[in-house]
Order: C-alpha cells, then structure tokens, then sequence
C-alpha cells in the first residue's frame, strides 16, 4: 500500500526545513527552507472520523511533516502533499535526474507566467490526442476537459455529469489507452492501486498538475512523464494563498518543468 509513497519520502533529505505553511480554503502550501513552495488540494470531508496527529510548525523538516502522507486525516495529508512537492518541485534540484537517457530522465521547462494556464492544453496535444485516457481527479472542470484533444474518462469521488467514480478505476484502466494522475490521487491514496492497476495491464502513466511531485524514483513505478509546477514568486502566491486563491490565479505566479523518461511513449 506505501511502497510509492515510501520511495518519495527516502528520497527526502532531513536537512531542509518548513519555513512557512498554511492550510487556506482551497489549496495547502508549504514553503521550505530551500525558497521552493508544494502546492497540495485541500479536501475537506462531511465528518472528522480521523484526528489530527501533530501540530505543524516552522522550523520542522519537510520530510518529518511529508511523512503524514499516509495520514487518513486528508488535511494532514494534503498539508504533506504540498510538503513533498515543496522539496522536489525546485529547480535546484533539476541536476540529480541527469541529461535524459532512459534511467535518469530528461528535464524541458514550459512558459510560465500567464502562458502556465495554457500547460493542460499542451500536455493533452503531446500525450492524449488518440485513444482513451483515464482522469483522475484532475484540478479541471469538466468543461476546461471538453476543450483539449482525445477522449478523457474522468475520475472523482464526487462525480459530476458524465464522471464515473473513483472505484470504476478498475473497469477503466484495461480498456483505456493511459492513466493521468494528480496530486489529490495521492492524497486520498488512490494513486498506488491505480498505478498498480495500470502497469499490470501495460498501460502507460503520466502525473500531471501543479500539486505532483517532479520525483525521478517515479520512474520506478512505471510513470513515463510528470508535469509538475515550479513557483517564482513564492511571497506573491503565500498571500494569494491566504483569501481563497483560485488555480489560475497562482498559476501565472511560476511554471511547469516535465521530467520524461525516454522510451516509455504515450
């Protein structure tokens, strides 16, 4: 059930610190010593069947905070999610996956800014354009889904027209052509048993979205590309943060940098 999630925590160093966190309306962020920010959805349930286990606080190390990924408390886990991304989401850290031969990945940064809002789009031109591709828990709505190429079997676990239900994963996945995941899969611990579902049947992976993690033992797991979100202005998007930001909003405020593993095609 954690070996993935366990392979993003060992590759965590203890050294690297929370400076900075919060839990706002819509999004956790969490900003590290490094001056990276992770980004994570905040999923807030009906009833708190799970305490919380700890009080966050700066000057703690991401990983000590990120280990509460396997929390079932989802605000605890989310707060981790944005953790996780805070340490590998940082361009410093682009080096350790090497120049692009099949083992080590191969690194490309989109146009941020505004250009940012424009990432999905290019994301479904290169991977989705023929065939079936799964949805899982994407931070689209279903009409920004309708706009890009190929045909998308979203999942939520709040459906909305035409979704299907989490648990139809395991139907979907043997006739589809690739599953896409987010960082709320991760949260909500639907991301390794997709995964798992996936590979089984030979289906390609792709992460994508500004709450998943730019992590190279990824490739491990049979994930061909993860589109993850660089932040820029870490100070402008803590205070956006704070009253309720919007995705577009915070999107203008970085960019998306890809890491792809040559060979594994969509």
């Amino acid at each position: 059930m954690w070996e993935i999630y366990d392979a993003l925590l060992a590759g965590m160093n203890e050294s690297e610190t929370v400076e900075e966190w919060l839990i706002g309306p819509r999004w956790s962020v969490v900003r590290g010593s490094s001056g990276s920010i992770g980004i994570a959805p905040v999923i807030v349930e009906k009833y708190d069947r799970f305490d919380v286990s700890y009080q966050p606080a700066a000057g703690m190390s991401l990983k000590d905070v990120a280990a509460h990924i396997r929390s079932w408390n989802f605000m605890e886990a989310s707060l981790a999610m944005a953790a996780i991304n805070a340490f590998y989401n940082d361009p410093g850290k682009r080096t350790d996956a090497g120049d692009g031969d099949a083992d080590t990945g191969r690194w490309r940064q989109l146009p941020g800014g505004r250009r940012s809002r424009r990432a999905f789009r290019s994301f479904c031109e290169e991977n989705t354009s023929e065939g079936v591709t799964v949805l899982a828990e994407p931070v689209y709505d279903n009409d920004e889904i309708a706009e890009v190429p190929g045909r998308m079997d979203v999942l939520r676990k709040e459906p909305e027209f035409r979704d299907y239900y989490v648990s139809a994963y395991r139907e979907l996945i043997p006739e589809t052509d690739r599953l896409v995941l987010s960082g709320r899969s991760f949260v909500e611990k639907n991301a390794e048993p997709m995964m798992e579902r996936a590979v089984s049947c030979g289906k390609p992976v792709f992460l994508f979205g500004p709450d998943v993690p730019l992590c190279p033992a990824l490739r491990q797991y049979g994930v061909t590309a993860v589109w993850g979100f660089e932040v820029e202005k870490p100070e402008e998007l803590m205070r956006s943060a704070r009253t309720g930001m919007q995705r577009d909003q915070f999107l203008r405020l970085g960019h998306f940098a890809v890491l792809e593993w040559p060979g594994r095609n969509g």
